[in-house]
């Protein structure tokens, strides 16, 4: 009879994991970084346009504050970030990338680009599919408390699902979503009340 296609979906998890954390130990081994420093500058890469604070990147990392804080001190005596004060609120400090901290980002990001090419192998309508699917799993991972807020589509106020004509829609944006529109980290999330 053998196992549950739910069990083997958790094994392919699983696995796909393995794969990510070794392509991120070898990319951090040739960058002398570890992979939550490059996580962490990935992330200030991409949200470079937000204030960003070690309380915030701590919520986002699932880690605590001190972790963060150690982390940021390496990355500091690195040269790769440095911390500017706000400039609408001097007690806080937010955290940039130097100009080689940006060099450093874009080799930091390689390390994907094997699982970019694979991805190229597929066929665009089972990404879509795919991508939905991760979406919910995220989704109900944050619903239960296992991962932290996401400012992803589905938990948004501004998310509506046409189911008649099976369409994604933004309030916000006055528009229809393709699958490839929406989004996991968005900067104009409202976070939707759900009752339990």
């Amino acid at each position: 009879m053998g196992e549950s296609i739910d069990y083997k979906i958790i094994a392919a998890f699983e696995r796909i994991a393995q794969a990510f954390r070794v392509m991120l130990w070898e990319k951090s081994k040739e960058l002398a970084l570890s992979p939550i420093q490059i996580q962490i500058v990935k992330y200030i890469n991409y949200h470079s346009d937000e204030t960003i604070t070690v309380s915030k990147l701590a919520n986002i990392f699932d880690l605590s504050k001190a972790t963060v804080s150690d982390t940021i001190k390496l990355l500091q005596s690195k040269n790769i970030i440095q911390k500017i004060n706000d400039d609408k609120d001097n007690r806080i400090q937010k955290i940039i990338l130097t100009p080689y901290g940006e060099k450093i980002t874009s080799h930091a990001q390689s390390f994907h680009n094997e699982l970019m090419q694979i991805l190229e192998n597929i066929l665009i309508e089972e990404k879509s599919n795919l991508y939905i699917s991760l979406l919910k799993i995220i989704y109900y991972l944050n619903r239960k408390d296992i991962i932290t807020i996401q400012r992803m589509c589905f938990s948004c106020d501004f998310y509506n699902f046409k189911s008649e004509i099976n369409t994604h829609y933004c309030e916000l944006l006055k528009t229809y979503l393709k699958v490839d529109e929406l989004r996991i980290d968005c900067p104009d999330y409202k976070r939707k009340f759900v009752a339990e």
